[in-house]
């Protein structure tokens, strides 16, 4: 799963940046595919990551709640799962943000808040790749044995 989330956001960071770039040369036609390119594959990757830690904290959960299973999982699933909706939520805030601008005051404005978010979002897909890591190997651990989730 990790690979998954990792090659996306990837692929979201070229095209918000092709679609910050498009935007000085030709600001209308290609620039706004590419936005739409590039707000779609954001809600991806961030909908993923979210989803796996959804479905695999209660996987894990239900596995610690087993008799003998260690009582601190459960808060290490919800720590986990916090940390990356803080950075699903402003992330996503930014990119609808920017494609509203887009619509409604294009310019320097628009142009700012792409930038913003062209750069909160590699941290973001970052911090949502490093918690899905945890939340794999906390599986790992719980189940006793080595392998994907």
């Amino acid at each position: 799963m990790l690979r998954i989330v990792a090659a996306l956001a990837l692929v979201t960071g070229l095209l918000l940046a092709a679609g910050l770039g498009s935007a000085f040369v030709e600001p209308e036609g290609r620039h706004r595919a590419l936005g739409w390119m590039g707000l779609g594959a954001a809600a991806a990757v961030h909908a993923l990551s979210a989803g796996f830690l959804g479905w695999s904290g209660r996987r894990i959960a239900a596995r610690a709640r087993r008799p003998g299973g260690p009582a601190w999982v459960e808060a290490r699933v919800d720590r986990n799962r916090g940390k990356a909706a803080a950075c699903q939520g402003v992330g996503l805030t930014l990119i609808a943000l920017t494609a509203w601008s887009g619509w409604a005051v294009p310019g320097p404005w628009h142009r700012g808040l792409a930038a913003l978010a062209l750069g909160f979002q590699p941290g973001a897909f970052l911090a949502e790749g490093w918690m899905v890591a945890a939340q794999g190997r906390l599986a790992r651990e719980v189940e006793g044995r080595s392998g994907e989730v």
